[in-house]
């Protein structure tokens, strides 16, 4: 290939691609299509555009010299549709298709429909390259795409539910397909990655459906073929809408099949956090809200263990008086709604769960324990941040306990190690901060004999007449004796064993530590200005940064205090709304 031609091509510079055809190929533009091949892959001009620049002008120079490029493929059989899809250049890929009406194959198809070496269309490449939008705009132009096979005898949509797809596309694949389709497809599949021994078909298989021996992982994870799945736990399962309302047009007793998991068709969406599925099972089927699973749970309750704070805040707000008092309901264990969401620590869930007047806070299950008996004797020690929102929670709620965890049935032993553990947790808690105690004391101490501005000759301070050396000093001396307060607290306790002690120690220093930090701040926020303030654009610009972090630190002392102690709900809420999401999103990874 020419290399001037390659490097245009390459980097999108359509105005020097337009000139180097019109210099070299002004006699016969048809030779680009011959010729100007890569010397290994057999790559034409349009397919170095398709996968590198994706330029649109670089294109409609190539359409106006050589039509019948769009036809022309490469070694592995792929057009230059192929490798945009592969690229994922979406405007490219629409021009490219608005190119190829018109052309057809040799044996008659449209180009847009060209298998390659594997006999994969550019339908397939996208599901390869999980480009939702690529699939959505193929899918577009020609529907037929999906029901084109590779020469393995896989559709789009078996590609899609396989290893190398993705739900999502998945999806958007399914939107054109029947359910019959569907589950035709899907059977095939399963059929083809089994041992080939099979046994006596179970008696809770429809006619004509086999159960396989074996059957991989991913297979049942994606297709349900050994679940006894009926159309609508598929769709349920893979979040697609629309196939859900054919299924319930096609039977309405699917919503009440159980699978093999006892799991019904709304169960599984709400698993897996298909909102606008269940919002289309609830609007068609009013029942599909009573059905419960082989362990005696609602949806709501199968929310509650997943966490899907979506699907559950649209329920509490959507529906009537009349299902909301199934947040009551009551398993085969006899855990409400509030009892799974505590157990799994979804906080979000069971702030929403105790803000409904209908829920009941105290209600015990079989073994006798109520919601906060459950967070009390699940909760680890020490507490992750999580635990500790959910029992703040409640308390807040003043949900009240039915009996105490009893830790005498645990045996003595077990007794003494989760009192040493609490130990070891408070006692840790307090050599920290000693820690930052004296390191704050340190600084301050060194801060009042070396002042900003040194002394005069007389020993007195140079800048003593200022007001914001008098803010430093002020707020420096305060620090230091705060500082030396928490110390002196701190030292008198360190040593015990009481558990009480310790616990009122952490009490009262935990607020007196944010103090003297949020004075040491503001201390040297006046001693910098006071040193700065000739230079005015440079003091003023320091001034307004420091005071501005110095009340985020006030703030986030504030509410992290009102969060961990404040028992009155205006409290409690503003601080949840704030504190709870900044802290998760900090902790994201772990």
């Amino acid at each position: 290939m020419d290399k001037d031609l390659h490097e245009a091509a390459r980097r999108g510079e359509d105005k020097k691609l337009e000139e180097l055809l019109r210099s070299r190929f002004r006699d016969d533009s048809s030779n680009l299509c011959e010729h100007q091949l890569t010397a290994i892959a057999k790559d034409t001009i349009l397919h170095i555009v398709a996968m590198y620049s994706g330029s649109v002008n670089c294109a409609e120079v190539l359409r106006h010299a050589c039509p019948n490029l769009i036809k022309a493929t490469n070694v592995n059989g792929d057009t230059a549709i192929h490798a945009a899809a592969l690229s994922g250049h979406l405007e490219l890929l629409k021009h490219l298709i608005f190119w190829a009406e018109g052309h057809d194959l040799e044996d008659g198809e449209p180009v847009i429909r060209a298998q390659n070496e594997d006999g994969e269309t550019a339908l397939d490449v996208g599901v390869r390259a999980r480009n939702v939008e690529v699939v959505e705009e193929l899918m577009r132009a020609d529907s037929e795409l999906v029901h084109i096979r590779n020469f393995k005898g896989q559709s789009p949509f078996v590609l899609a539910s396989g290893s190398v797809g993705s739900s999502s596309v998945m999806r958007k694949i399914a939107q054109y397909m029947d359910i019959d389709g569907i589950l035709e497809e899907l059977q095939e599949e399963s059929s083809t990655t089994v041992h080939p021994l099979i046994s006596p078909q179970p008696s809770g298989l429809a006619e004509g459906e086999q159960k396989h021996e074996t059957l991989s992982a991913d297979s049942l994870e994606t297709l349900g073929y050994q679940r006894r799945w009926n159309p609508l736990h598929h769709a349920a399962y893979h979040g697609i809408t629309l196939n859900i309302e054919k299924a319930l047009q096609r039977n309405i007793k699917y919503a009440s099949e159980q699978d093999e998991s006892g799991q019904c068709p709304i169960h599984l969406a709400a698993s897996q956090g298909h909102l606008d599925c269940i919002q289309v099972m609830i609007r068609d089927l009013e029942d599909a809200i009573h059905q419960k699973n082989r362990d005696g749970q609602n949806v709501l309750h199968v929310v509650a263990k997943t966490g899907k704070k979506e699907i559950m805040k649209y329920l509490l707000r959507n529906l009537s008086p009349e299902f909301k008092r199934h947040i009551n309901n009551v398993d085969n264990e006899g855990n409400t709604v509030l009892h799974l969401a505590v157990k799994n620590w979804h906080h979000a869930i069971v702030y929403m769960l105790v803000s409904e007047k209908m829920t009941a806070l105290d209600a015990p299950n079989y073994e006798g324990f109520t919601p906060m008996d459950i967070c009390e004797r699940e909760m680890l020690s020490p507490p992750q941040f999580s635990q500790l929102i959910v029992l703040k929670i409640l308390k807040i709620a003043k949900a009240e306990s039915g009996r105490k965890y009893n830790r005498s049935l645990e045996g003595q032993e077990n007794n003494e190690e989760k009192y040493k553990r609490k130990l070891e947790y408070y006692r840790g808690w307090i050599d920290t901060s000693l820690i930052v105690a004296t390191l704050i004391l340190a600084v301050t101490f060194a801060a009042g004999f070396t002042i900003p501005g040194g002394y005069n000759s007389q020993g007195m301070a140079v800048l003593l007449e200022k007001p914001t050396f008098c803010i430093f000093v002020f707020f420096n001396s305060l620090a230091t004796y705060v500082s030396l307060l928490i110390i002196v607290i701190l030292s008198r306790v360190v040593l015990t064993s009481d558990f009480d002690s310790l616990s009122t120690a952490v009490k009262v220093c935990t607020p007196l530590l944010g103090l003297a930090v949020f004075l040491m701040a503001v201390a040297f926020t006046a001693g910098v200005f006071s040193t700065t303030r000739n230079l005015a654009w440079f003091a003023n610009t320091l001034l307004i940064v420091c005071m501005t972090l110095t009340i985020v630190i006030l703030m986030l002392v504030i509410v992290l205090h009102m969060l961990l102690s404040a028992d009155f709900h205006i409290c409690f809420t503003f601080t949840y709304r704030v504190v709870v999401p900044l802290m998760l999103w900090l902790n994201r990874d772990e």
